[in-house]
């Protein structure tokens, strides 16, 4: 009974936290928002699809959709929502929540366009008329221009940069805990027949969690030492091989001077014991003095030689003849 009570825990404990890894994973967006895709609709409804192409948008006036994400334990995080505006009087806003329920706008912290053909920035509290803008300039609104909000937490999750690529500096807003949702707000301003080509429209979704701290600076390596000046004892390396021992490689040996010339000389005949014997069976010859003793050549008088008989033609095949006939004899001789 305890083995199954134990075996049961540990599958629980299994599920929970390959539910908790899941939940804290990277994500994109797929399809389009709808519950069946982990969406949450407050407001409004939406058509289109997560594509280049086309996108999501609102299929009338407000649409507002959230999906739950799990920031890992470090607090890091990123998001990446590219957007266009492709008429006037329409915007787009998009972001994350602290709030703990999806119908909840007070956590909204989100990154777009004022509405009325305004600037970009951005605005917190659900409050979309009330943006900080980025750049008094206007973006530029049709198919043709994709804006992409970026937000990233690099801090452990205390603050968050707020910025849209090519558009004035970064917002970093406070952070009163981890983002719960992504949020989605678009407004279609009220044209007739919304579809992608006119309307405001997302066409991707990446979140990411554990986004890299800034590292430390490595530190830089030292410059190359530079080499000492070493002075060379000449004579401690002659006094050193000199006193190394003898290596008998042969049955002569050579004992040097620390000077590098010739000491003694040691000549034997070696003799191989089995067994070791006290008393050795080399009597070496002992040659004090290596120098060679001089000998005085005598000259000889130039003696001419005598003339050599020439031999006739054959005269060699002859010999040689006789020389096998003399050693056929011998082998017969010898086996008889």
């Amino acid at each position: 009974m305890k083995n199954k009570v134990l075996i049961t825990l540990i599958m629980i404990s299994a599920m929970v936290l390959s539910a908790t890894m899941a939940m804290a994973a990277s994500w994109s967006a797929m399809g389009t928002v709808d519950s069946g895709q982990g969406w949450t609709v407050t407001q409004g409804s939406f058509e289109g699809m997560f594509t280049s192409m086309e996108g999501v948008y609102a299929s009338s006036g407000t649409a507002r959709a959230v999906h739950p994400i799990t920031v890992g334990s470090d607090g890091n995080f990123s998001v990446s929502i590219p957007f266009k505006l492709q008429s006037n009087g329409t915007s787009a806003y998009v972001g994350i929540s602290t709030a703990s329920t999806a119908s909840d706008t007070s956590g909204d912290m989100l990154i777009g366009n004022a509405q009325n053909d305004g600037p970009l920035g951005v605005c917190t509290g659900g409050n979309v008329n009330n943006i900080a803008a980025f750049d008094p300039e206007i973006p530029a609104r049709g198919s043709d221009y994709v804006y992409t909000a970026t937000i990233t937490s690099t801090d452990n999750g205390q603050t968050a940069d707020f910025s849209i690529a090519g558009w004035g500096y970064p917002a970093t807003l406070s952070l009163s805990g981890p983002p719960k949702y992504i949020v989605l707000y678009l407004v279609d301003g009220d044209v007739q027949d919304p579809s992608f080509m006119t309307v405001p429209v997302v066409t991707s979704v990446t979140f990411n969690t554990g986004a890299s701290v800034n590292p430390s600076p490595s530190p830089s390596p030292s410059a190359n030492p530079s080499p000492t000046n070493i002075n060379m004892d000449l004579q401690g390396i002659r006094d050193f091989y000199a006193h190394q021992p003898v290596v008998h490689m042969s049955n002569q040996s050579v004992i040097y001077n620390p000077d590098g010339t010739i000491k003694q000389v040691i000549t034997g005949t070696q003799t191989t014991t089995p067994a070791v014997s006290a008393t050795p069976t080399v009597k070496p010859n002992v040659t004090t003095t290596a120098t060679p003793v001089p000998v005085t050549p005598t000259a000889v008088a130039p003696t001419t030689a005598a003339p050599t008989k020439s031999q006739s033609p054959g005269f060699e095949i002859v010999l040689a003849a006789m020389g096998m006939i003399a050693a056929l004899a011998l082998i017969t001789r010898k086996k008889k």
